[in-house]
């Protein structure tokens, strides 16, 4: 299997001026291009890792046929996990986000309290054009930056989802009377 569009893909996300890297496919696991959106005020990273989900069936003995779709998916792990008492104000929370995020769903595993953002982008090839593999990166980039505060401050259980609804309500008020 040629994977000759892991490099395409970091080429395209570097000269947009992102910070990538690849990771080589094996046997067991497909490759895939991680790219850096950079790191919080604690110093911690959040990557987006990129995985041509075709050729994770490719490395199970499915292959791809002439005409299949290619599946695209972005995935980030916050780098702050939810506790067993925070689960369910979360899931509130992500079920209100997911409603309106631009780009993307967030999961949550209320085993690990892990969370994450994910993304799955629909092609017709495994080679994207620049401009949908910059912007994506570029959305899911204003996600993480629009929310990660917010819900991370409901993960530590430092703000219920309840009053963090109140103040996005609040904030739409205030910007539906400056525009009026």
């Amino acid at each position: 299997m040629d994977f000759g569009h892991l490099t395409r893909l970091h080429a395209i996300l570097e000269k947009a001026g992102n910070v990538a890297e690849i990771a080589q496919p094996d046997d067991s696991a497909p490759g895939r291009v991680g790219v850096s959106l950079g790191a919080d005020a604690q110093g911690r990273l959040y990557i987006v890792n990129i995985v041509f989900l075709n050729d994770v069936t490719e490395i199970s003995g499915i292959p791809s046929s002439k005409g299949d779709v290619f599946l695209i998916q972005h995935a980030l792990t916050f780098p702050f996990k939810a506790t067993s008492e925070t689960a369910e104000e979360m899931l509130q929370l992500i079920a209100v986000l997911n409603r309106v995020l631009p780009i993307g769903s967030l999961l949550f595993d209320t085993s690990t309290g892990e969370l994450a953002l994910q993304y799955v982008l629909l092609s017709d090839s495994r080679d994207v054009s620049s401009q949908v593999a910059s912007e994506t990166v570029s959305m899911l980039d204003y996600v993480v930056r629009q929310y990660r505060q917010h819900l991370e401050a409901v993960a530590l259980g430092e703000i219920s989802c309840a009053r963090l609804l109140q103040h996005y309500a609040a904030a739409a008020q205030q910007s539906e009377v400056v525009s009026s």
